[in-house]
């Protein structure tokens, strides 16, 4: 017996496709619809906000944030059901929302990340490219993995990736001579199969990208071989902790990450305090001039 719910998610899953949302922010609408189809079997005006609390106690997985990122992606799907008048009313609006835990950064230990990139290196092509990015541009491994190569410019002095990021927001990261990751996306790109959608595309076939999952298990294959253990956003925190302590600007580095707010920027470094009081001092005089009118020596 088929299920019900499914042909809505698949339509649900085209227009976000047809509306341009990154392929990384459908694969997690994906994820988490067809987790609640086989919890719940049955047509979608039977989703009651018992069944929803019942799912959603089955989300675990080591963070708390999951049940959040869960509950939203649902939340979603079902105002997409009351907007084309399959459901009356979205049940999951009378829950409680989940609460977002944010937790301090952590930057891998040097002596570690110095482990870890000696593996990185002697890893096989896509994935030392992969998380050599990851260390060196701070990008989120989601965003990495959606990168298309009609996105890519590798102009001299120009070189540019641009990446659809968090909330479906577009930025430009810059690649600057002298980075490993130029160096070897360069090589990658030579490689790459005519026509070739993905930067990393799936073993599975061209049309789809490298999965999460995948990534994932080659870093704990990784991490198995140097004794650490790390996630693998924690290459980002590193990112940034880096730049911020060799004198890089708050300003210069929310850009990079895609951060809305500077202050996202500062909870994602760990610097020592006088360092990072500098920063802000910096960031505060540079505004204070812009809005004077000051030029910039």
């Amino acid at each position: 017996m088929s299920n019900p719910l499914l042909p809505l998610v698949d339509a649900f899953l085209t227009d976000l496709l047809n509306s341009g949302k990154a392929e990384t922010t459908i694969a997690s609408y994906r994820s988490t619809l067809h987790k609640l189809a086989r919890f719940y079997q049955g047509p979608v005006a039977g989703l009651t906000p018992a069944v929803l609390r019942r799912f959603l106690a089955t989300i675990n997985g080591g963070n708390p944030n999951n049940r959040a990122r869960y509950f939203s992606n649902i939340k979603i799907f079902l105002n997409w059901c009351y907007r084309f008048e399959y459901i009356s009313t979205n049940p999951i609006l009378k829950l409680e929302t989940p609460r977002w835990h944010e937790y301090p950064p952590r930057s891998i230990p040097p002596a570690h990340l110095e482990l870890l990139a000696r593996e990185i290196e002697a890893a096989p092509p896509p994935y030392r490219l992969l998380f050599t990015l990851l260390l060196e541009t701070g990008m989120r491994v989601r965003e990495a993995l959606g990168i298309l190569v009609r996105d890519i410019d590798l102009a001299p002095g120009a070189e540019t990736i641009v990446i659809r990021g968090k909330g479906d927001r577009v930025r430009a990261v810059p690649l600057v001579p002298g980075l490993r990751s130029l160096e070897l996306l360069r090589e990658h790109l030579d490689r790459a199969a005519p026509g070739q959608t993905f930067l990393f595309p799936s073993p599975a076939g061209p049309g789809a990208p490298l999965t999460y999952e995948e990534a994932r298990a080659f870093w704990r294959a990784m991490q198995k071989k140097t004794g650490t253990a790390y996630r693998i956003h924690q290459l980002r925190h590193s990112c940034a902790t880096h730049l911020l302590n060799n004198g890089v600007s708050l300003d210069a580095i929310q850009k990079l990450l895609g951060h809305k707010k500077l202050s996202t920027t500062c909870r994602y470094a760990q610097l020592e305090h006088g360092v990072l009081r500098r920063a802000i001092a910096g960031h505060l005089r540079r505004q204070k001039e812009e809005n004077a009118g000051v030029p910039r020596s």
